[in-house]
């Protein structure tokens, strides 16, 4: 799944989503969203995560070596670990990012693989401008399901 999820961020466009989770445990996952100034990762910390699941001391010490930064809130109250691609973004820095990524799912929260792993991704529609009469077919409207198939897991939208 690394090198699939390599190729998939730098082909996100803005307002894109993606979500990796462990099917059976969903509380379990890694997502992306795609802003117009950086890609956004995302890791539940230990209070999101079921009790057999918790990181502990050793696993944060492993996430931060990895390059992931302590859990802060998002818009949402969830506390969440985080790290952050800034445009331009180089190649090596996707790479380094899937690899963050796979890591946290495999060696800290003990996914047994990516059979298991699900994914959903999806882009927002644009949002209205501010102070500007607008025509709302002028606006892109949102894609509920993006199809990536080099991921090699599992669409959870797919019916």
């Amino acid at each position: 799944m690394g090198r699939g999820l390599a190729e998939v961020l730098p082909s996100l466009e803005e307002r894109s989503h993606l979500l990796v989770s462990w099917a059976v445990v969903p509380t379990v996952f890694v997502q992306f969203w795609q802003s117009s100034l950086e890609l956004l990762a995302q890791t539940g910390a230990d209070d999101l995560v079921p009790a057999e699941q918790r990181m502990g001391s050793v696993a944060a010490d492993r996430m931060r070596s990895l390059g992931w930064g302590a859990p802060a809130e998002d818009a949402f109250a969830r506390r969440m670990w985080h790290a952050g691609l800034a445009w331009p973004v180089r190649s090596v820095d996707y790479l380094r990012l899937a690899h963050m990524s796979v890591s946290v799912l495999r060696d800290v929260h003990q996914v047994p693989g990516p059979a298991v792993l699900e994914y959903q991704a999806w882009r927002d529609a644009e949002p209205p401008p501010l102070g500007i009469t607008y025509h709302e077919e002028n606006l892109e409207p949102r894609e509920p399901h993006l199809v990536f198939p080099q991921l090699g897991i599992r669409d959870a939208l797919a019916r």
